[in-house]
């Protein structure tokens, strides 16, 4: 099975209901931002998706910078008022990174080649610590699969050590500090 394109991933998200229109994912999302906000003010997403925590981080006064590839998720959160960047030119300097999800879908090398050129005090991370089927992964771009043991070794690498594990965004959140 091959990788799923650009507009077939926007539209299942659609489909599933992962928009700020869906007021369960939308809730979820503000949640994730009030716990971000008792840690720092100034934040760079990077799989930012259709921008729906930056909306939230937005509202609450948060200055945010969205990093998302998708040109179907920087058009849709264009529209609500989030603008989404490409990672062609980020800032270098935040106080958190918050990266939901994004992470299995990139190599050891892009992600090395990011935490070396960005400085921040927390890191908000979570990724899929479990394969499913080889087809499936494949389909959904999922090339860097590690169990939670695994990421806590990758960040320490970087200086940052676990402050505490997380319910929210998902079950398998981690809150790194440097």
């Amino acid at each position: 099975m091959s990788r799923v394109s650009d507009k077939e991933f926007f539209d299942i998200e659609v489909q599933i209901g992962v928009t700020p229109e869906n007021p369960d994912y939308y809730n979820l999302m503000d949640a994730t931002a009030d716990i971000i906000i008792q840690y720092a003010k100034d934040i760079i997403e990077i799989g930012a998706g259709m921008g729906t925590l930056g909306e939230c981080l937005q509202k609450k006064g948060i200055n945010y910078y969205g990093i998302e590839p998708n040109k179907y998720h920087q058009r849709f959160a264009k529209k609500r008022g989030v603008k989404l960047n490409d990672i062609s030119v980020y800032p270098n300097q935040c106080g958190m990174v918050v990266s939901i999800e994004v992470m299995e879908h990139l190599t050891d090398e892009q992600i090395i080649e990011y935490m070396s050129s960005i400085n921040c005090q927390y890191f908000l991370f979570s990724s899929t610590p479990y394969f499913t089927t080889p087809e499936q992964d494949a389909s959904w771009g999922h090339i860097n699969i590690k169990s939670e043991e695994k990421w806590i070794e990758f960040f320490a690498q970087f200086g940052f050590s676990l402050e505490k594990k997380l319910t929210l965004p998902t079950e398998w959140s981690l809150l790194f500090k440097k």
